[in-house]
């Protein structure tokens, strides 16, 4: 069974993500709402994840990036079809037998919308 991204929305813009410009694109950070499913099916699961420019990562942790955290994608600049090669590459990593395994190896590098969720 594999996954897919099915959509990439940022509630931090006002213009669609693939038009959106930051004012210097060697310093930014956005917050991405990715939507990831099974192939061929409709609809997915919420996935959250914040892309850094590795300056803008610097000022606000103080950390080199191999101290990476889960949640985070840094680059060096921004560009939205790099962002969105790193996530389907990250996607694709996640090929398991169910939708349950794929959605636990997707939020280790992801924040999952049903992460830590208990039905009791």
């Amino acid at each position: 069974m594999k996954a897919e991204l099915k959509n990439i929305i940022s509630f931090d813009i006002d213009e669609k993500l693939e038009q959106w410009k930051p004012f210097d694109k060697t310093d930014f950070e956005i917050t991405l709402k990715l939507t990831i499913g099974i192939v061929g099916e409709n609809g997915g699961d919420y996935f959250d994840v914040d892309i850094y420019s590795y300056k803008t990562y610097i000022k606000f942790f103080n950390k080199p990036n191999n101290t990476l955290e889960k949640g985070i994608i840094i680059l060096e600049e921004y560009n939205y079809s790099n962002i969105k090669s790193e996530i389907i590459g990250i996607i694709s990593k996640c090929e398991n037998d169910n939708w349950l395994s794929i959605a636990n190896c997707l939020s280790k590098k992801f924040n999952w919308e049903f992460e830590n969720y208990s039905l009791t």
